[in-house]
């Protein structure tokens, strides 16, 4: 079965924080999941996907236009490092790997906007730190098939 455009465009977003990776020029080698709630410390520095919540809209009888909100965590371990350093470096790494254009995503969405960015600091006895990204992702549908994208 054909996946949806929404699951279109998450995988396609996935592939873009999985460019995070040192020899990419990024400061981490991110491991990608999606909507995981908890990580191994094993695993860092890693990247989650959350796909959240989308409104919709038709444009006309032929046309559904999605708004979907995507949270991107990028998660690394302190090792002793100052974290507000840490925290923008991550900040930093997700808005370059996903902010790009010209490629699967640029196709599918017709925009994709950064709307936050928080860093969540470790509370005490933790030694890892968060960067939250928030996007606001615009994609069409054919009206009544959410696998198809609409001619226009």
């Amino acid at each position: 079965m054909q996946d949806s455009v929404r699951e279109q465009v998450i995988q396609a977003l996935v592939r873009r924080v999985e460019a995070i990776q040192t020899a990419n020029g990024y400061g981490i080698d991110a491991t990608v999941q999606r909507a995981v709630l908890d990580i191994d410390p094993a695993s860092f520095p890693a990247a989650v996907i959350w796909d959240g919540a989308e409104d919709a809209s038709p444009d006309d009888f032929q046309v559904s236009r999605q708004t979907m909100r995507v949270r991107v965590e990028l998660i690394d371990d302190l090792a002793g490092s100052n974290p507000s350093v840490i925290g923008n470096q991550l900040l930093r790494d997700g808005r370059r790997a996903v902010e790009v254009y010209g490629d699967e995503l640029t196709d599918l969405a017709e925009s994709v906007r950064y709307t936050s960015g928080d860093i969540v600091y470790p509370d005490a006895g933790k030694t890892y730190i968060v960067a939250s990204l928030t996007y606001v992702i615009v994609y069409s549908t054919a009206k009544g098939d959410p696998t198809s994208r609409p001619f226009i």
